[in-house]
Order: structure tokens, then C-alpha cells, then sequence
């Protein structure tokens, strides 16, 4: 079974390959390996290279931590899908690293394009190890473990996600989806 985030630990030190948006990543807190995303009023984002059956997934989890003192604060993670809907899960503020399994939420029959996070929150939030397990896939680069399979497509595709996110600023989060996941369909 292959986790088929990118960095999905953040150990490159920064938030690509793979992910995109407005947290930063620090070795200064961490669930596991060296490093963590971080952020107040943030979010990030990830879009699979090829959207995945909603059945195949065996796992969509992540760890995360509120900073003491935002427990009134809130927290989302979108599943995103192939058809520009998505399902959001509230992330319940917790003040040491806790682990949200949220593959019960999955919407069935559906095609998993990707995943966003937001928090609102005045002090940091921390997210850590994402996991999205698919039976037979290889993991792509940027997952921690020995034998980590290079997966040279996915990095073109992530790639290809950072120029169009950073030439399309104006568009809102969902039109940007939408138009990365085409043009990852169009290649595939």
C-alpha cells in the first residue's frame, strides 16, 4: 500500500513539492521526522496527480495541533472531488498533536482529486503526517521512509500545480482545482 501525498510530512523543509498555499513549515514542533506545517489564518493545498475512486482509499488521515489558548478557534479540511465538490470535516481545536481519520467521510462514488486545509486561528496550528493509503500505489518522492519509489510524473505534475497556482492568483481555490485537475486528466 502506497501513501500517494507528496511531502507528506513537510521533511523537504517547505511546503513543495506537493503542497501549495500560505502556511510555512518549521522544525521547531513536529508530530514525527523534523518538520511540521504551520499556520494562523492559513491554508494549504494538495491535488492528486490522477483523481482516485473514493473505494481505493483505505485512509485519508493527518496529526494536528492547535496552539494553547485557541480552543474556540476552527480548523477545516475539504476532501476535494473530480467534479469541483467537496466534503469539509471540522478539525475540534486540540491542544497536543491528535489524529483526524476522516476516509469515513468520503463521499462514495466519488473521483479524490486532492485535499484543503484552512484554520482560523490567531495562534499557530501544526499539521503532520498526511496520509492517503491506496492499495498498489507507489509512494512518491517526498515520503519519508527508506524506498521512498521516485515517482518522476508526479513530480512533473506537481510541478506543472506550483507555475499554473503561481500565474492564476486571481482565481478563487476551487477554479484553480478545477483547471489543474484537467490538465493533469489531459496528460494522463
Amino acid at each position: 500500500m502506497g501513501n500517494i501525498f507528496l511531502n507528506p510530512g513537510f521533511e523537504t523543509g517547505k511546503l513543495s513539492p506537493g503542497w501549495f498555499g500560505g502556511m510555512t513549515v518549521n522544525n521547531q514542533h513536529n508530530h514525527s521526522g523534523n518538520c511540521a506545517a504551520f499556520g494562523s489564518n492559513q491554508w494549504m493545498q494538495q491535488n492528486f496527480p490522477t483523481p482516485i475512486p473514493a473505494a481505493n482509499i483505505t485512509e485519508l488521515s493527518f496529526w494536528f495541533d492547535f496552539a494553547a489558548g485557541d480552543s474556540g478557534s476552527t480548523g477545516y479540511i475539504n476532501i476535494l472531488y473530480s467534479d469541483s465538490t467537496f466534503t469539509q470535516v471540522a478539525i475540534t481545536p486540540a491542544t497536543v498533536y491528535t489524529k483526524l481519520n476522516v476516509t469515513a467521510s468520503i463521499t462514495s462514488g466519488k473521483l479524490v482529486s486532492g485535499v484543503y486545509v484552512f484554520v482560523n486561528v490567531n495562534n499557530p496550528c501544526w499539521f503532520d503526517d498526511f496520509v492517503c493509503t491506496v492499495p498498489g500505489a507507489s509512494a512518491p518522492v517526498g515520503c519519508a521512509g527508506a524506498g521512498a519509489a521516485m515517482n518522476v510524473r508526479a513530480m512533473m505534475f506537481f510541478w506543472l500545480i506550483s507555475a499554473i497556482t503561481e500565474s492564476r492568483r486571481n482565481l478563487s481555490d476551487f477554479e484553480l482545482s478545477e483547471q489543474i485537475g484537467r490538465k493533469l486528466a489531459y496528460s494522463a
